[in-house]
């Protein structure tokens, strides 16, 4: 479960990006992609178990069951031990490159005082909210543009898109969590703001998510070779999204919106798919890419069913 939720299809999407406007699909792409892949993995790998580890005694506060609850604690940080030394070898030894491990430096301090004491960000407020939206997409994407050294102003719609949608994400997951954190005293946005303001500025703040998504297709589209299939997946978004938005609800997440499937689900595979066509080299990234998602294309296509008997049941009905 750790590595579904490691994130690692969207450093891919930032790396096959960068190599698409290279317009370099060859063996030795490929493999400092898996290079690249195992530097972040490892790490995010290794984050997850941190957080998990610093939870686990106010989840059990707050009455929550977990698998890693009943796995002593010695196990757990050998386990993070290990992580951290894979992550550090695999960096300094196979990438080595001064601003990569700059900023990774910097994406590792996030993502160990995120959940870890003294400093804690999750347990305050804002702080909280931004530096899980950077440490979750924001650095793996910004670290694989780094690597293949892709410094140009179409980065930024994706960059800025990554911070926001990991913002939202986060923000339900603490909407989810709200009477545990209450019960804990974690002080996380939503409590600190409670439920009625968070749900508030959800609404607002999807408005955000719709300008930089639809920049994000524009800029793909217009710059991805063979990115035609992408204007088509950016109109079915922008429906999908405004539906969403207009929902009543909003603890609806938007991360299931057709808009964040393709620009963060769709898109890595498409262009794993036309690496392939290549070099057979791209077929590892395409199952990493693939295999790092399984949870939610499930969740999505579970979605998709139950539209799709909504709307035979009321054809029926007629």
């Amino acid at each position: 479960m750790v590595l579904w939720d490691s994130n690692l299809h969207v450093s891919a999407l930032g790396a096959l990006y960068a190599v698409s406007m290279v317009g370099i699909f060859d063996t030795g792409v490929a493999q400092k992609i898996i290079i690249l892949l195992s530097s972040l993995g490892s790490a995010l790998v290794c984050g997850a178990l941190i957080n998990d580890y610093c939870d686990i005694e106010e989840d059990r506060m707050a009455g929550k069951k977990r698998t890693i609850y009943y796995i002593p604690k010695a196990y757990i940080l050998i386990l993070i031990l290990i992580f951290f030394f894979i992550s550090q070898i695999i960096t300094w030894v196979f990438i080595a490159d001064p601003l990569y491990l700059s900023i990774y430096a910097i994406w590792y301090f996030f993502g160990v005082f995120y959940s870890a004491p003294p400093l804690r960000f999750k347990a305050r407020g804002a702080a909280g909210i931004m530096s899980n939206a950077v440490i979750e997409k924001f650095f793996p994407i910004l670290l694989a543009m780094v690597i293949f050294q892709f410094y140009r102003w179409e980065c930024i719609p994706l960059l800025a898109y990554s911070i926001a949608v990991q913002a939202e994400i986060i923000l339900h997951h603490q909407i989810q969590d709200y009477d545990a954190d209450l019960k804990t005293g974690t002080r996380t946005y939503a409590v600190g703001e409670g439920m009625p303001s968070t749900l508030k500025f959800i609404r607002y703040f999807r408005s955000l998510l719709l300008v930089f998504g639809v920049l994000s297709i524009l800029v793909l589209s217009n710059t991805i070779t063979k990115g035609f299939i992408l204007p088509v997946a950016g109109l079915l978004g922008y429906f999908a999204l405004r539906r969403i938005i207009k929902s009543e609800d909003p603890s609806v997440p938007y991360s299931i919106s057709y808009l964040n499937i393709f620009i963060l689900g769709i898109t890595p595979l498409y262009l794993a798919l036309l690496g392939i066509l290549f070099t057979p080299s791209f077929i590892p990234i395409f199952i990493i890419v693939f295999v790092t998602q399984y949870p939610l294309t499930k969740k999505y296509v579970l979605g998709f069913r139950s539209l799709i008997d909504a709307a035979l049941n009321r054809f029926q009905a007629l």
